[in-house]
């Protein structure tokens, strides 16, 4: 699939980016430290919300910027107009891809500034994941300054997992990272390793000394990702305004100002489903995961449904069977390839495998977290930390 953009009149983009800066500063934006950055750069940022994308074009505003995007995002309609008007590059996720790699380069050779987030995908609870190694390769051999563009407590006043925003302070902290000079003595490890360390943030520990108060409305859309009741395990969870019930215990649980659930933060709840999901695994490795999905990928320049069947997800990798495109397929897809799976919450997993979508979509909004935990699972037992692109940080990093 090809997409292409045009590099819009610098004018244009000025008055966007102009106008992206009065929805940031609304949504609560601030600037704990900021620098003026030129180009030729690299800016990564942590991706913790859907509007990342402005709060990035804020920092580094009145410079032009390109980002460098999951390709799926640009059939979106919602995000696919804006990356296209900013002139960003494709990329598939998860696979080299020779000709975004090529793009970049071409970019830093006219003085630009490009822009992208390591993880890949948006933290849903606001906590970094994992990044993929060949992000230090691609640093290693920019030969340009580095700029870190951290936003901080986004995902507190913007859920990825919600449907509402909860009006609140955030701040963004730009820095340079690592100079042109510096890189000549750095080691691809080396970079790797400092970015990592840079690039952590945990919200609930950065709000413990600032404290800061968001005003929550409805959490619905958190039994997506907070799927098990914390007393009984069971699944019929349901959300009235900010508190989480269960159907079949009666517990309650509140969401408070600070993203405590029941006094507990968001990243313990989905670290106790991930300790109840391992400890099947290791009480019976032959645990696995089943649903019947349908399956979705890309037709021309869209994503459309191209067939159904049956998903597994065992200690050798997700076993789909089935139809797609109205042939019949039965395949693996091994952990090294998929270290993490994309999931559009409470709807469907997505796996990039040899340049093809395969999105699996579930029949109950439940089912697609549980595919994910596993994944990670997988990932931290089978993979060195390097290849745990996407999956959530189980180290605390200081």
């Amino acid at each position: 699939m090809k997409i292409k953009t045009k590099r819009p009149p610098y004018f244009l983009y000025l008055i966007l980016v102009f106008l992206l800066k009065v929805f940031a500063f609304l949504k609560g934006q601030r600037f704990e430290k900021k620098l003026k950055i030129k180009g030729p750069a690299l800016c990564l940022s942590n991706h913790t919300t859907w509007f990342d994308f402005a709060y990035t074009m804020n920092a580094i505003y009145p410079r032009m910027t390109r980002f460098i995007a999951a390709e799926k995002m640009f059939l979106s309609p919602k995000m696919g107009p804006f990356l296209k008007l900013a002139h960003s590059i494709p990329k598939k996720l998860y696979a080299t891809d020779h000709r975004a790699v090529l793009e970049v380069f071409k970019e830093l050779k006219r003085n630009g500034i490009v822009s992208l987030f390591p993880e890949g995908q948006i933290a849903t609870l606001g906590r970094s994941l994992e990044i993929g190694f060949s992000i230090a390769k691609l640093i290693k051999k920019s030969e340009v300054n580095v700029y870190l563009i951290k936003h901080q407590n986004a995902s507190f006043r913007d859920p990825p997992w919600g449907k509402h925003s909860f009006p609140g302070k955030f701040t963004t902290k730009i820095e340079l990272l690592f100079s042109k000079a510096a890189l000549e003595t750095l080691s691809e490890i080396e970079i790797y390793q400092t970015l990592r360390k840079a690039m952590f943030f945990d919200p609930y520990a950065f709000n413990k000394t600032k404290k800061w108060p968001y005003r929550v409305k409805s959490i619905e859309g958190l039994t997506n990702v907070i799927y098990e009741c914390p007393s009984c395990q069971s699944k019929r969870l349901m959300t009235i305004k900010d508190q989480l019930f269960c159907h079949d215990c009666h517990a309650v649980y509140r969401y408070d100002q600070h993203g405590y659930l029941g006094g507990l933060s968001l990243v313990e709840h989905y670290q106790r489903q991930y300790q109840r999901i391992k400890d099947q695994y290791l009480k019976d490795p032959s645990f696995k995961l089943e649903s019947d999905v349908l399956v979705e990928g890309y037709v021309g320049n869209k994503v459309l449904p191209v067939g159904e069947g049956h998903l597994i997800a065992n200690q050798d990798g997700y076993h789909f069977q089935g139809t797609y495109q109205d042939q019949p397929l039965k395949i693996t897809f091994p952990f090294l390839t998929s270290p993490s799976l994309p999931s559009d919450l409470g709807r469907n997993i997505q796996i990039y495998h040899e340049d093809n979508l395969y999105q699996f979509v579930f029949k109950y909004p439940y089912e697609p977290m549980p595919f994910v935990l596993f994944g990670e699972l997988m990932a931290n037992e089978t993979l060195p930390l390097e290849k745990r692109h996407g999956t959530l940080v189980m180290d605390d990093i200081s």
